[in-house]
């Protein structure tokens, strides 16, 4: 297959212009009250979750209505207690014990990889077994808001506390979480608010706080002065953010966070007419609350983070319209109910701008969306062979790890660890935003990851098996007797928006040859059932079956969400 015309045609499909953006899209933020079938509640379930099986759409139907659905999907839930594991010894055995976690042990340097590999393993076991719940998605929002990378803070405890911190606030309030990031220990490493002291201030944390999130920079309009804020602000900043350290040393982890006051600038701060010309002043350990207050006290908070919300729950192309119809009413809407995030979620999922027509298929699958969101279409078990002495508990995680975080990461999205501290382009970077989570090398591996599921002996690592039966997928159909039956309902699970008939009848032909009648099919499959214990017949109905899911996950709408 040409990659390049392949990635053509999925750009073509995906209506990714601007054009049809400004003009199509529809409706504003009332509540959704009409249908509330198969194509809605996909849509939804699609944008809140990482891909889900037949019977979360069949759950999700359960529901009378759209509402109903999207409050039990933003429910807020408790955290559980299922911390990280050792899997494995990666090189020399060490005083971590495999099958035990390690959330209470002390630093070592030569061991933190360990855990942050555990940890990553970890995160896509959690997403790939998600709860019929938001939180997962909200999870790696807020991650890529507030970017970290594992690869330079090296702590694993730090990362994993960090990632509890995002779940555990997923749906809460976002100003309380702004809070608690500020003084986090991952970030406090990542953009050195530990190296920040009187008389030599550290202005990384300060410039990020304001430009990436909470305010947005906006546009240059003098030396040093953006929309929003400027550069003296940025230093002022800083200055309130001076006397905050962790201590790590061999052995030891102090979680505890401490506040030196030493090294705490306690001179008056004065801010910019951006802030109204505020000052800031001494109040020690405390001061940094009172930069976070006058922060939201700008308008422009709110507004800054719904934008980044749509972004992520419905399209990248903000124009006038949806400016002024959804995302100033909605960050309105957000002010008034002081910054918490369920309220929000809430509102934009049931809205009819989320279930208009015209806003579905228009996101390109991120590779977790893709990863998970085949596993699951495909109903993709995992099996074990030749693995004398490991424990369960150890291919589940090899499994996860090689077969989620890897291949995320070859398909350049890397759990925990984004390219910069502004997270990943797709979300961000004008004019491409998702376009950019595919090219030819993607494509391929995209690619390559189906075909292997679905072969005879599956994708293969480490002797954990990731393997598809192609008719144990046609057994779950409702009628699969029927080839036309068969094929409406597999596009219904594999699909956003509906395939022309002209591409089903296409399908159709890896069941039935051409110009015999769809009666082949039924008998081949009433054959099967009679015999199944034939490995000619089985075979047959195997191999077929599986061309025709190979081909339905090639068509370039399979990358739509």
């Amino acid at each position: 297959m040409d990659r390049r015309k392949f990635i053509n045609n999925l750009l073509d499909n995906s209506k990714k212009n601007l054009d049809y953006s400004i003009t199509e899209i529809k409706g504003n933020l009332e509540e959704y009250n009409g249908n509330w079938g198969v194509s809605e509640a996909k849509h939804l379930l699609k944008r809140a979750l990482f891909g889900f099986d037949k019977n979360y759409l069949d759950k999700a139907l359960t529901y009378k209505t759209a509402s109903e659905c999207i409050d039990e999907l933003t429910k807020i839930q408790p955290l559980e207690f299922d911390p990280p594991i050792k899997f494995i010894d990666i090189g020399e055995p060490n005083e971590l014990k495999v099958g035990e976690t390690w959330i209470n042990s002390g630093f070592s340097p030569g061991i933190e990889f360990e855990k942050i590999i555990s940890l990553k393993a970890w995160w896509f076991g959690k997403i790939l077994n998600q709860d019929f719940n938001i939180r997962e998605k909200m999870t790696l929002f807020w991650h890529n808001h507030f970017a970290t990378e594992a690869s330079i803070v090296g702590v694993g405890i730090f990362q994993y506390y960090t990632n509890q911190l995002y779940r555990e606030y997923c749906l809460g309030n976002f100003k309380t979480l702004v809070d608690k990031v500020t003084i986090d220990p991952t970030m406090l490493l990542y953009l050195n608010g530990n190296e920040n002291v009187a008389g030599r201030p550290n202005e990384n944390y300060a410039r990020e706080l304001f430009e990436l999130f909470t305010l947005g920079k906006g546009s240059i309009i003098g030396e040093g002065n953006y929309t929003f804020f400027t550069e003296d602000d940025i230093r002022e900043a800083a200055k309130v953010l001076t006397g905050w350290n962790l201590n790590i040393r061999n052995g030891e982890i102090q979680q505890n966070l401490r506040f030196y006051p030493l090294f705490h600038d306690s001179t008056i701060k004065q801010f910019s007419a951006a802030f109204q010309n505020k000052t800031i002043m001494p109040a020690g350990e405390n001061e940094y609350k009172q930069l976070i207050n006058m922060i939201f006290e700008q308008v422009e908070v709110s507004k800054f983070i719904i934008r980044k919300l749509y972004r992520w729950f419905i399209y990248y192309h903000i124009d006038d319209r949806i400016e002024q119809e959804i995302i100033e009413p909605l960050a309105l809407f957000f002010r008034q109910n002081n910054y918490e995030i369920q309220p929000v979620i809430r509102k934009l999922l049931k809205s009819n701008h989320f279930f208009d027509v015209a806003t579905r298929g228009l996101i390109i699958k991120n590779p977790l969306d893709f990863i998970c969101g085949l596993i699951k279409n495909l109903e993709t078990q995992i099996y074990t062979r030749g693995n004398p002495g490991f424990e369960e508990y150890t291919n589940r995680y090899l499994a996860w790890y090689n077969y989620g975080y890897t291949e995320s990461a070859e398909e350049q999205l890397r759990l925990l660890d984004p390219p910069s501290v502004a997270g990943w382009e797709a979300y961000y970077q004008v004019p491409t935003y998702y376009r950019t989570w595919l090219s030819a090398a993607t494509i391929q591996l995209r690619h390559s990851y189906f075909n292997g599921v679905l072969s005879n002996r599956g994708l293969n690592r480490f002797q954990v098996i990731l393997k598809a039966s192609a008719i144990n997928f046609a057994e779950s159909i409702s009628d699969p007797y029927n080839p036309n039956e068969l094929i409406n309902e597999m596009c219904n699970r594999f699909f956003t928006n509906e395939l022309t008939q002209n591409q089903k009848n296409i399908l159709k032909l890896n069941l039935v040859d051409e110009g015999q009648g769809d009666y082949t099919w039924s008998e081949l499959w009433t054959l099967y059932q009679t015999n199944k214990n034939s490995i000619v017949i089985a075979g047959t109905v195997e191999q077929k079956l599986s061309n025709l899911l190979r081909k339905a996950l090639e068509l370039a709408e399979y990358q739509l969400s």
